[in-house]
């Protein structure tokens, strides 16, 4: 059972189904069944059936595989169950002579015991399914680590200011850019947030591959900005200076800041532009709400660097920093994730080289108590090899009726 091919769709599907009822109920299912996973023994020990199912099987058909080449060696052994293409038992005549002649004659690397031939031609790929079913365990395997061990911090990245505390090696944000690739076939925007180390290193590190920091790999999720802003009131004077992080991008999307010790509360929004993105070009311009407990009581349209007044109500936006806000996760499955990408990766090509320049094709027949039992396998069911088989035993037919 745990060696069954069919046991890992399984498991997947009922995974796939929760994930599609979370779907209904909130908007990050991905998340949500993450916590779910985490949070449920009996849901995390169902996962892990499908590396172990990975594992038997790999164990499984590596047996068929040593079982097989024992038998073509001349070892003995049964033929595996359901490893060949077809097997047929027929009388036993003078010898293999005239398949051997014909098989060579054929481009087949020949091989002769006593009461064994054995011919095959191209590069067998099994080495690809090997790899395949190790970045099925991998992959796995690092999914449950992170399920299990994972944590998770959100936190801001804001230029020219020090990185989170979360990063304990120290360092700042030199820059956070965004801009446009015309050209780009997948992503129309590429993101790049500098980073400067305690120790004086740089680095520059975007959206995928996620960049590590102090043993943490970034995610970055949401762009913000963080403007410095001066505020007073009729009521409210002198006033307030202080940096606000406010997650307003893109245009028209709104965020807010609460005055601490007053009614007040103001409600930031970038202004629709005619122009490409603020964000690319740096040309910010802010539409903010002024909220004095539930009544909006102004509303201040100010660019970056400029100021308003209006009825006793000043803004000012002496200047803006690009932010982005960041997972920071210590998680030690992610490395297995990536590697298995790789082995699948190693897997594919090695595949589709074999099956199309080189397939793996065999035939072998063994003397069996007064029969001939011939087996033939190709992979990929090459059907001119399956021709190639029938017209051979048709030769040897032939030889042993004289």
């Amino acid at each position: 059972m745990l060696a069954s091919r069919r046991l890992t769709p399984l498991i997947l599907g009922w995974f796939a189904l929760l994930y599609v009822v979370l779907a209904f109920r909130t908007d990050e299912a991905l998340m949500a069944l993450m916590e779910l996973v985490r949070g449920t023994p009996l849901l995390l020990a169902l996962l892990a059936l499908v590396p172990l199912n990975a594992a038997a099987r790999l164990v499984g058909e590596a047996r068929s595989h040593l079982l097989w080449h024992r038998m073509v060696r001349g070892d003995g052994g049964e033929v595996p169950a359901g490893f060949v293409d077809e097997e047929v038992v027929l009388p036993e005549g003078d010898g293999f002579a005239a398949a051997e002649e014909w098989l060579r004659g054929a481009g087949y690397r020949v091989t002769t015991a006593p009461g064994l031939l054995a011919a095959r031609r191209g590069i067998s790929a099994f080495p690809a399914r090997i790899l395949f079913l190790l970045s099925v365990f991998s992959l796995f395997t690092g999914i449950i680590l992170s399920f299990a061990a994972r944590t998770t911090v959100r936190d801001a990245l804001v230029e020219g200011e020090p990185l989170p505390p979360v990063v304990a090696a120290g360092g700042s944000v030199t820059g956070v850019s965004l801009r446009e690739r015309p050209e780009g076939i997948v992503f129309a925007r590429t993101l790049s947030i500098g980073v400067a180390g305690a120790d004086g290193s740089e680095r520059t590190f975007g959206l995928y591959p996620p960049g590590r920091l102090g043993g943490l790999f970034v995610y970055p999720r949401y762009l913000g900005v963080a403007p410095r802003i001066r505020f007073a009131a009729p009521d409210f004077r002198p006033g307030i200076d202080t940096y606000a992080i406010l997650m307003i991008h893109p245009p028209g999307r709104e965020d807010s800041l609460a005055i601490p010790g007053t009614p007040y509360r103001l409600v930031f929004r970038l202004a629709e532009g005619t122009g490409g993105d603020p964000y690319v070009d740096g040309s910010f311009n802010f539409v903010v709400r002024v909220e004095k407990g539930r009544d909006a009581v102004a509303e201040l349209a100010v660019p970056s660097g400029g100021s308003v007044e209006r009825d006793g109500y000043l803004l000012a936006v002496p200047g803006v920093k690009r932010m982005v806000a960041a997972d920071f996760i210590r998680d030690q499955g992610v490395p297995l994730v990536w590697g298995a990408l790789l082995l699948a990766a190693a897997s594919a090509f090695y595949r589709l080289f074999c099956r199309l320049f080189v397939p793996r094709r065999e035939i072998v027949m063994r003397r069996e108590g007064g029969w001939v039992r011939a087996c033939s396998r190709a992979e990929g069911g090459d059907r001119r090899h399956a021709g190639l088989f029938h017209e051979t035993l048709d030769r040897l037919s032939r030889e042993r009726m004289g």
